[in-house]
Protein backbone atom coordinates (compact mmCIF):
# COMPACT_ATOMS: atom_id res chain seq x y z
CA UNK A 1 0.00 0.00 0.00
CA UNK A 2 1.28 3.34 -0.50
CA UNK A 3 -0.26 6.63 -0.27
CA UNK A 4 -0.41 8.89 2.70
CA UNK A 5 1.44 11.78 2.20
CA UNK A 6 3.66 12.95 5.01
CA UNK A 7 2.24 16.21 6.81
CA UNK A 8 0.89 17.38 10.82
CA UNK A 9 -0.39 14.36 12.11
CA UNK A 10 0.71 10.43 12.69
CA UNK A 11 3.26 8.05 11.12
CA UNK A 12 1.07 5.08 9.94
CA UNK A 13 2.59 1.37 9.43
CA UNK A 14 0.89 -1.75 8.91
CA UNK A 15 0.83 -5.56 9.17
CA UNK A 16 -0.44 -8.62 9.13
CA UNK A 17 -0.34 -10.39 12.69
CA UNK A 18 -1.55 -13.76 14.05
CA UNK A 19 -2.66 -14.20 17.64
CA UNK A 20 -1.95 -17.39 19.38
CA UNK A 21 -3.58 -16.40 22.65
CA UNK A 22 -1.12 -14.43 24.71
CA UNK A 23 2.08 -14.22 21.62
CA UNK A 24 1.60 -12.56 18.07
CA UNK A 25 3.19 -13.74 15.26
CA UNK A 26 3.53 -11.68 12.42
CA UNK A 27 3.43 -12.57 8.71
CA UNK A 28 3.28 -9.30 6.86
CA UNK A 29 4.04 -5.85 7.37
CA UNK A 30 2.78 -2.24 6.33
CA UNK A 31 3.93 0.86 7.64
CA UNK A 32 2.92 4.52 7.48
CA UNK A 33 3.00 7.64 10.09
CA UNK A 34 1.55 10.25 11.64
CA UNK A 35 3.11 13.19 12.48
CA UNK A 36 1.38 15.58 15.52
CA UNK A 37 2.63 19.28 15.32
CA UNK A 38 3.17 20.79 19.13
CA UNK A 39 1.59 24.02 19.28
CA UNK A 40 3.44 26.96 17.31
CA UNK A 41 7.02 24.80 17.99
CA UNK A 42 8.88 23.56 14.87
CA UNK A 43 9.23 20.48 17.62
CA UNK A 44 7.50 17.13 15.85
CA UNK A 45 6.53 14.54 17.70
CA UNK A 46 6.26 10.82 15.46
CA UNK A 47 3.93 7.92 16.09
CA UNK A 48 4.24 4.83 13.83
CA UNK A 49 1.57 2.50 13.75
CA UNK A 50 0.75 -0.97 12.69
CA UNK A 51 -2.03 -2.87 12.08
CA UNK A 52 -2.58 -6.42 11.31
CA UNK A 53 -4.31 -9.85 11.54
CA UNK A 54 -7.19 -10.43 14.11
CA UNK A 55 -7.98 -6.64 14.56
CA UNK A 56 -4.08 -6.15 16.51
CA UNK A 57 -2.64 -2.40 16.08
CA UNK A 58 0.27 -1.16 18.11
CA UNK A 59 2.14 2.28 18.01
CA UNK A 60 5.62 3.71 18.49
CA UNK A 61 7.03 6.86 19.66
CA UNK A 62 10.53 6.61 19.42
CA UNK A 63 11.28 5.98 16.15
CA UNK A 64 10.16 2.52 15.45
CA UNK A 65 12.56 1.45 19.03
CA UNK A 66 9.75 -0.01 21.02
CA UNK A 67 6.10 -0.57 20.49
CA UNK A 68 3.08 -0.28 22.68
CA UNK A 69 -0.66 -2.20 22.01
CA UNK A 70 -3.23 0.37 21.09
CA UNK A 71 -5.40 0.77 24.52
CA UNK A 72 -9.13 1.32 22.64
CA UNK A 73 -9.47 -0.95 19.55
CA UNK A 74 -13.39 -1.71 17.91
CA UNK A 75 -14.71 -5.10 18.95
CA UNK A 76 -13.87 -8.05 16.81
CA UNK A 77 -10.87 -8.97 15.09
CA UNK A 78 -10.98 -8.73 11.79
CA UNK A 79 -8.16 -8.89 9.82
CA UNK A 80 -6.27 -5.72 9.18
CA UNK A 81 -4.97 -5.20 5.27
CA UNK A 82 -3.80 -1.57 5.14
CA UNK A 83 -3.35 1.44 7.08
CA UNK A 84 -2.85 5.19 5.52
CA UNK A 85 -2.69 8.79 7.25
CA UNK A 86 -5.02 10.23 4.86
CA UNK A 87 -6.98 13.54 5.46
CA UNK A 88 -5.79 14.12 9.09
CA UNK A 89 -6.79 11.00 10.19
CA UNK A 90 -5.45 7.74 10.41
CA UNK A 91 -7.83 4.95 8.12
CA UNK A 92 -7.40 1.38 8.77
CA UNK A 93 -9.07 -1.35 6.20
CA UNK A 94 -9.28 -4.54 6.17
CA UNK A 95 -11.24 -8.33 5.46
CA UNK A 96 -15.30 -8.43 5.60
CA UNK A 97 -15.69 -4.71 4.65
CA UNK A 98 -13.59 -3.25 7.84
CA UNK A 99 -13.05 0.04 8.15
CA UNK A 100 -11.30 2.03 11.07
CA UNK A 101 -10.35 5.65 12.02
CA UNK A 102 -8.54 7.18 14.42
CA UNK A 103 -6.76 10.48 15.25
CA UNK A 104 -4.01 9.23 18.02
CA UNK A 105 -3.44 6.06 16.37
CA UNK A 106 -4.18 4.34 20.38
CA UNK A 107 -8.24 5.43 19.78
CA UNK A 108 -9.97 3.50 16.72
CA UNK A 109 -13.69 3.98 15.90
CA UNK A 110 -15.12 1.64 13.74
CA UNK A 111 -17.85 2.89 10.24
CA UNK A 112 -20.06 0.85 8.60
CA UNK A 113 -18.80 0.82 4.39
CA UNK A 114 -21.91 -1.08 3.69
CA UNK A 115 -19.80 -4.00 1.89
CA UNK A 116 -18.19 -7.84 2.84
CA UNK A 117 -15.62 -6.69 0.13
CA UNK A 118 -12.27 -7.11 1.48
CA UNK A 119 -11.07 -3.82 1.62
CA UNK A 120 -7.18 -3.49 0.94
CA UNK A 121 -6.35 0.17 0.12
CA UNK A 122 -7.15 4.11 1.17
CA UNK A 123 -6.24 7.25 -0.09
CA UNK A 124 -7.18 10.78 -0.07
CA UNK A 125 -7.27 13.22 -2.37
CA UNK A 126 -9.53 16.23 -3.22
CA UNK A 127 -11.43 16.30 -0.51
CA UNK A 128 -12.31 12.65 -1.12
CA UNK A 129 -11.53 9.75 0.57
CA UNK A 130 -10.99 6.21 -1.68
CA UNK A 131 -10.98 2.69 -0.94
CA UNK A 132 -10.48 -0.13 -2.69
CA UNK A 133 -10.85 -3.76 -3.02
CA UNK A 134 -11.89 -7.13 -3.98
CA UNK A 135 -13.92 -10.45 -3.05
CA UNK A 136 -11.77 -13.26 -4.83
CA UNK A 137 -13.34 -12.61 -8.23
CA UNK A 138 -14.69 -8.73 -8.36
CA UNK A 139 -13.40 -5.32 -7.17
CA UNK A 140 -14.77 -2.71 -5.75
CA UNK A 141 -14.18 1.20 -5.25
CA UNK A 142 -15.74 3.16 -2.08
CA UNK A 143 -16.03 7.01 -1.52
CA UNK A 144 -16.80 9.52 1.15
CA UNK A 145 -16.55 12.88 1.48
CA UNK A 146 -16.23 12.82 5.36
CA UNK A 147 -14.63 9.36 6.03
CA UNK A 148 -17.48 8.21 8.11
CA UNK A 149 -20.19 7.87 5.51
CA UNK A 150 -19.19 5.59 2.95
CA UNK A 151 -21.13 4.83 -0.67
CA UNK A 152 -20.23 2.37 -3.53
CA UNK A 153 -18.76 4.30 -6.82
CA UNK A 154 -17.64 1.35 -8.69
CA UNK A 155 -17.38 -2.31 -8.97
CA UNK A 156 -16.10 -4.20 -11.64
CA UNK A 157 -16.80 -7.94 -12.43
CA UNK A 158 -13.36 -9.90 -12.65
CA UNK A 159 -11.53 -7.39 -12.06
CA UNK A 160 -9.56 -6.91 -8.32
CA UNK A 161 -8.38 -3.51 -6.58
CA UNK A 162 -5.25 -4.25 -4.60
CA UNK A 163 -3.07 -0.75 -4.50
CA UNK A 164 -4.49 2.77 -4.33
CA UNK A 165 -2.29 6.15 -4.36
CA UNK A 166 -3.03 9.96 -5.43
CA UNK A 167 -0.65 12.49 -6.76
CA UNK A 168 -1.02 15.57 -8.21
CA UNK A 169 -5.24 15.56 -9.17
CA UNK A 170 -5.23 12.06 -9.99
CA UNK A 171 -6.36 8.66 -7.98
CA UNK A 172 -3.84 5.82 -9.22
CA UNK A 173 -4.65 2.24 -8.72
CA UNK A 174 -3.69 -1.27 -9.50
CA UNK A 175 -5.90 -4.97 -10.54
CA UNK A 176 -5.61 -8.10 -11.41
CA UNK A 177 -8.18 -9.75 -13.82
CA UNK A 178 -9.94 -12.61 -12.50
CA UNK A 179 -8.65 -14.56 -15.68
CA UNK A 180 -4.65 -13.30 -15.40
CA UNK A 181 -2.16 -13.13 -12.54
CA UNK A 182 -0.62 -10.11 -13.87
CA UNK A 183 -1.38 -6.27 -12.19
CA UNK A 184 -2.57 -3.70 -14.27
CA UNK A 185 -3.41 0.32 -13.22
CA UNK A 186 -6.46 2.23 -13.64
CA UNK A 187 -6.76 5.97 -13.28
CA UNK A 188 -9.17 8.56 -12.43
CA UNK A 189 -9.85 12.20 -11.00
CA UNK A 190 -11.77 12.95 -7.77
CA UNK A 191 -14.94 14.01 -9.84
CA UNK A 192 -14.82 11.00 -12.27
CA UNK A 193 -14.31 8.29 -9.51
CA UNK A 194 -17.57 9.86 -7.45
CA UNK A 195 -19.50 8.98 -10.54
CA UNK A 196 -18.09 5.71 -10.71
CA UNK A 197 -15.53 6.60 -14.04
CA UNK A 198 -11.89 5.18 -13.46
CA UNK A 199 -10.27 5.41 -16.88
CA UNK A 200 -10.49 2.95 -19.30
CA UNK A 201 -6.57 3.03 -19.62
CA UNK A 202 -5.15 -0.49 -18.74
CA UNK A 203 -1.10 -0.04 -18.52
CA UNK A 204 -0.18 -4.07 -18.10
CA UNK A 205 3.45 -3.80 -15.84
CA UNK A 206 5.89 -5.23 -17.83
CA UNK A 207 5.48 -8.83 -17.47
CA UNK A 208 5.02 -9.13 -13.69
CA UNK A 209 3.75 -8.62 -10.60
CA UNK A 210 3.49 -4.72 -8.92
CA UNK A 211 3.99 -4.34 -5.78
CA UNK A 212 3.62 -1.22 -5.08
CA UNK A 213 3.52 2.25 -6.62
CA UNK A 214 3.51 5.67 -5.18
CA UNK A 215 4.17 9.65 -6.46
CA UNK A 216 7.51 11.12 -6.34
CA UNK A 217 8.35 14.06 -7.50
CA UNK A 218 5.78 14.88 -10.65
CA UNK A 219 5.46 11.39 -12.03
CA UNK A 220 3.91 7.91 -10.12
CA UNK A 221 6.61 5.41 -9.86
CA UNK A 222 5.61 1.43 -9.98
CA UNK A 223 7.97 -1.36 -9.05
CA UNK A 224 7.37 -4.90 -10.62
CA UNK A 225 9.21 -8.15 -10.85
CA UNK A 226 9.32 -11.61 -11.33
CA UNK A 227 12.17 -14.50 -10.73
CA UNK A 228 14.39 -12.96 -12.55
CA UNK A 229 13.88 -9.22 -13.14
CA UNK A 230 13.25 -6.26 -11.23
CA UNK A 231 12.08 -3.02 -13.20
CA UNK A 232 9.95 0.02 -12.50
CA UNK A 233 7.98 1.93 -14.45
CA UNK A 234 6.32 5.49 -14.64
CA UNK A 235 3.76 7.22 -15.76
CA UNK A 236 3.09 11.04 -16.37
CA UNK A 237 -0.31 12.26 -15.99
CA UNK A 238 -2.07 13.83 -18.53
CA UNK A 239 -5.77 14.27 -18.30
CA UNK A 240 -6.99 10.86 -19.12
CA UNK A 241 -4.02 9.75 -21.44
CA UNK A 242 -1.55 6.61 -20.99
CA UNK A 243 1.51 7.84 -20.83
CA UNK A 244 4.02 5.52 -19.37
CA UNK A 245 7.61 4.52 -19.59
CA UNK A 246 9.65 2.01 -18.23
CA UNK A 247 12.14 3.81 -16.65
CA UNK A 248 14.58 1.43 -15.46
CA UNK A 249 16.32 -2.17 -14.80
CA UNK A 250 16.40 -1.32 -10.93
CA UNK A 251 18.26 -4.96 -10.42
CA UNK A 252 18.60 -8.23 -8.75
CA UNK A 253 15.82 -11.19 -8.67
CA UNK A 254 14.12 -9.94 -5.43
CA UNK A 255 10.32 -8.41 -6.02
CA UNK A 256 10.13 -5.02 -3.94
CA UNK A 257 7.40 -5.40 -1.81
CA UNK A 258 6.72 -1.61 -1.65
CA UNK A 259 7.58 1.77 -2.74
CA UNK A 260 7.17 4.86 -0.64
CA UNK A 261 8.15 8.57 -0.48
CA UNK A 262 9.74 10.83 1.87
CA UNK A 263 8.45 13.97 0.54
CA UNK A 264 11.69 15.26 -0.86
CA UNK A 265 11.80 13.70 -3.72
CA UNK A 266 13.21 10.39 -2.94
CA UNK A 267 11.69 6.86 -3.00
CA UNK A 268 12.49 4.00 -1.66
CA UNK A 269 11.53 0.43 -1.67
CA UNK A 270 12.46 -2.84 -0.29
CA UNK A 271 11.85 -6.58 -0.51
CA UNK A 272 13.25 -9.77 -0.05
CA UNK A 273 16.67 -10.75 2.04
CA UNK A 274 16.94 -7.07 2.92
CA UNK A 275 16.80 -5.79 -0.44
CA UNK A 276 16.76 -1.84 -0.75
CA UNK A 277 16.38 0.16 -3.77
CA UNK A 278 16.34 4.19 -4.24
CA UNK A 279 15.58 6.75 -6.65
CA UNK A 280 16.37 10.13 -6.07
CA UNK A 281 14.64 10.78 -10.40
CA UNK A 282 11.19 9.75 -10.68
CA UNK A 283 12.48 6.24 -11.21
CA UNK A 284 14.92 6.92 -13.83
CA UNK A 285 17.95 5.38 -12.19
CA UNK A 286 17.99 3.55 -8.92
CA UNK A 287 20.67 2.47 -6.38
CA UNK A 288 20.32 -1.33 -5.48
CA UNK A 289 21.30 -2.55 -2.21
CA UNK A 290 21.77 -5.71 -0.75
CA UNK A 291 21.27 -7.67 2.37
CA UNK A 292 21.52 -4.20 4.12
CA UNK A 293 22.09 -4.53 7.84
CA UNK A 294 22.20 -8.84 7.59
CA UNK A 295 18.47 -8.50 7.25
CA UNK A 296 16.95 -12.17 7.76
CA UNK A 297 13.82 -11.98 6.72
CA UNK A 298 11.46 -9.95 3.96
CA UNK A 299 10.98 -6.57 4.09
CA UNK A 300 7.62 -5.41 3.46
CA UNK A 301 7.26 -2.21 3.77
CA UNK A 302 8.70 1.29 4.52
CA UNK A 303 8.38 4.70 5.69
CA UNK A 304 9.87 8.02 6.21
CA UNK A 305 9.26 10.13 9.45
CA UNK A 306 10.94 12.74 11.20
CA UNK A 307 14.76 12.05 10.55
CA UNK A 308 14.20 8.11 9.28
CA UNK A 309 13.06 5.55 7.21
CA UNK A 310 11.53 2.55 9.26
CA UNK A 311 11.10 -0.92 7.60
CA UNK A 312 8.83 -3.92 8.89
CA UNK A 313 8.98 -7.14 7.68
CA UNK A 314 7.94 -10.65 8.61
CA UNK A 315 8.27 -12.14 11.96
CA UNK A 316 7.67 -9.14 13.36
CA UNK A 317 10.72 -7.27 12.79
CA UNK A 318 11.57 -3.55 12.40
CA UNK A 319 14.53 -1.79 11.13
CA UNK A 320 15.40 1.79 10.91
CA UNK A 321 18.01 4.28 8.88
CA UNK A 322 18.95 7.96 9.35
CA UNK A 323 21.41 7.11 6.78
CA UNK A 324 21.33 8.92 3.88
CA UNK A 325 22.95 6.18 2.13
CA UNK A 326 20.28 3.73 3.48
CA UNK A 327 23.16 1.55 3.98
CA UNK A 328 23.25 1.46 7.82
CA UNK A 329 20.29 -0.10 9.59
CA UNK A 330 19.53 -0.44 13.30
CA UNK A 331 16.98 -3.55 14.37
CA UNK A 332 14.26 -2.65 16.68
CA UNK A 333 15.04 -3.49 20.62
CA UNK A 334 10.96 -4.27 21.38
CA UNK A 335 9.40 -4.92 18.04
CA UNK A 336 5.18 -4.81 17.48
CA UNK A 337 4.03 -8.47 18.86
CA UNK A 338 6.79 -9.62 21.09
CA UNK A 339 5.23 -7.30 24.40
Amino acid sequence: MIQGRIGSGIIVLGFFTVLLFTTCTIESSYIDLIREELGLSTEVSDRFVTVGDSGTVYYSDDGGNTWTEAENTPSGSPNLNCVRYVGNRLVAVGDGGTLWYSTDGSNWTAVNTGTAYNIKAAAYGATVYVVVGENGTDGVTLTSTDGVNWSSAYSETGFRFYELTFGGSTFFATYVPFTADQYRTRHGSAVNILTGNWSNGQYEVGGGRSYNMDYGISNFVVTYGNLSTTCAGRYSPSGETDTWTTAALIGGDIVPKTLRHNGNGRLVAVGGDGTVWYTDDDGLTWTHLVNTAGWGNDMEEVVYGGDRWVAVGLAGGVWFSTASDLVAWTAASNPPGFQ
